[in-house]
């Protein structure tokens, strides 16, 4: 997993409070899988200084996952 999915996880977790098990559901990817995610994602925000609005642009750079951010945010 790239270190932009791990971000995003992170931040999901996090600041939109959606749940591991619910990462878990929505992705397919075990329950370990996502924590070593969020984990390595908390990682990433903390070396680049990321908060939620400059993890939105440093996100949305990377096209390929804003439908994920779309379902997270609709249907939590």
């Amino acid at each position: 997993m790239g270190s932009h999915f791990s971000v995003f996880c992170f931040f999901a977790v996090t600041e939109l409070e959606t749940t591991l098990k619910n990462l878990t559901i929505r992705l397919a990817i075990s329950g370990q899988a996502i924590g070593l995610a969020v984990e390595r994602g908390r990682q990433i925000a903390e070396k680049k200084g990321l908060k939620l609005t400059k993890w939105v642009s440093y996100f949305l750079a990377n096209v390929a996952f804003a439908p994920l951010v779309w379902c997270l945010i609709h249907t939590s």
